[in-house]
């Protein structure tokens, strides 16, 4: 008796998986089928160049972050050991390297 329930339940279970599962896969099919359309109708994103305000903002946004580590380093870590011609000599450094 306990074999053929389990059987049974195993048989519902399996029957919702399988109808679960077509239910899935047509939904997205139809899916498929409808982005097909918005696709073919919307295109590609094009980048619009940016006006020379827009690249001077950038330009001193990343020139500002570029500056904070080396301030802090300057002004937090080496404060009391870095002499007067040494922050002069760091101030003129024009690159990174």
């Amino acid at each position: 008796m306990r074999t053929k329930q389990i059987l049974a339940l195993c048989s519902l279970c399996s029957l919702f998986a399988v109808s679960f599962f077509l239910i899935q896969s047509g939904a997205r099919a139809q899916d498929a089928k409808s982005g097909d359309k918005k696709t073919a109708t919307q295109g590609k994103t094009v980048a619009k160049p940016q006006t020379e305000k827009q690249r001077k903002a950038a330009e001193a946004k990343l020139k500002k972050e570029l500056e904070t580590p080396y301030k802090k380093w300057l002004n937090e870590e080496v404060i009391y050991i870095i002499s007067d011609e040494e922050r002069k000599a760091f101030g003129r450094l024009q690159t990174d390297e």
